[in-house]
């Protein structure tokens, strides 16, 4: 409880500064699916012969946003990263003559778009549509620096941070849980199964039988020389994960995993989860986009906010989800209304 009052009081310490070991700079990754894709679609349902789930996969224009959510609010010298699965997937937002690829140096003033065939070790697996495989290949991944800053599309920096929210004054970081810990081996959904794999791989590596706390499954933090660590010593466990198309038993959590083995490897120091730092919000169409989360956003009282897709669970129509989306769209728009580098510009368009 000490720690989980200190991060309400600490995170915007202005004395503390990115550690050595980040050499004044951090990566930035997104991962990125545009399941509306019809290139994609096709591949999906050829691959897999079932139906694309639509809205697992559903792509509504949060990349842009959570791109310029950082661009506004992130104090440190970026390198970006996106991954996508291949060429069709590269955003109709982003500006192409501003993008570089793998095999280019990252520099700050670039995003360097990786595809899966880039990195995966084994590339006969794929195509692969579990984010949990694209994840946990990341180890993989040549040209990202010490420090890393992780997110999916859906999550955002809704206010100017300081290193304070990711170090401690000795450089450790800041590892976010749940106060809840990990379920048992073969028990509950696949994302409880991957968590619980998580903390097995572990117990077995340390000799220890522990259930470990849960990660919190927003933006995350970790040093790249200890995933690539990792991949060494579990290296069959990350590749068999790696393989897996869709969500399967023995798949391993990423977030899970590496607070906890940096944390085991007396990296980080430990917070659990608190109101103050993150704000979720469900888009679904049996309540509009209220006017309580909106004001939420604006107070920017959250340094980060995660959208959560439910649009399906009411079985709203089409014609109501494309009036949540677009008000979404609308009010993200207004929000983080700085561009970045990367993106067309409307200008010439009009």
């Amino acid at each position: 409880l000490k720690e989980y009052e200190k991060i309400k009081i600490e995170w915007r310490n202005e004395t503390i500064k990115l550690p050595d070991y980040c050499d004044n700079k951090v990566d930035v990754i997104w991962t990125f699916v545009n399941g509306s894709d019809p290139h994609w679609i096709k591949i999906y349902e050829d691959t897999l012969n079932k139906k694309s789930e639509g809205e697992r996969f559903r792509e509504y224009g949060s990349l842009k946003y959570s791109m310029r959510s950082v661009y506004e609010n992130v104090p440190y010298d970026i390198h970006w990263h996106l991954i996508v699965q291949d060429e069709y997937q590269i955003p109709t937002f982003l500006n192409k003559s501003k993008l570089i690829y793998y095999n280019d140096e990252s520099t700050p003033g670039s995003l360097r778009i990786i595809y899966h065939r880039d990195y995966f070790p084994d590339l006969s697996v794929l195509p692969v549509f579990n984010s949990n495989a694209i994840e946990i290949a990341m180890y993989n991944l040549k040209g990202v620096g010490e420090c890393v800053m992780y997110f999916n599309d859906d999550f955002f920096v809704n206010s100017p941070i300081t290193p304070s929210l990711n170090f401690d004054e000795n450089g450790k970081i800041k590892a976010y849980f749940y106060q809840g810990t990990v379920f048992d081996v073969g028990k509950g959904s696949y994302y409880d199964k991957a968590n619980a794999n998580s903390n097995e791989l572990i117990n077995k590596h340390y000799n220890e039988n522990l259930r470990r706390n849960r990660a919190i499954h927003f933006w995350n933090m970790f040093r790249m020389s200890y995933f690539k660590l990792a991949g060494k010593l579990f290296e069959k466990e990350f590749n068999d994960c790696s393989k897996n198309k869709l969500r399967s038993d023995n798949d391993i959590g990423f977030y899970t995993f590496i607070y906890n083995f940096m944390r085991r490897e007396g990296l980080t120091v430990s917070f659990y989860e608190h109101s103050d730092l993150v704000y979720y919000i469900e888009l679904t169409t049996n309540r509009r986009w209220v006017q309580k989360d909106y004001e939420t956003l604006r107070s920017k009282k959250h340094p980060f906010f995660c959208i959560n897709d439910g649009l399906d669970k009411h079985k709203g129509s089409e014609k109501d989800i494309n009036l949540v989306l677009n008000e979404f769209q609308e009010i993200l728009n207004d929000h983080f209304s700085l561009k970045t580098p990367f993106e067309i510009d409307d200008t010439i368009l009009n």
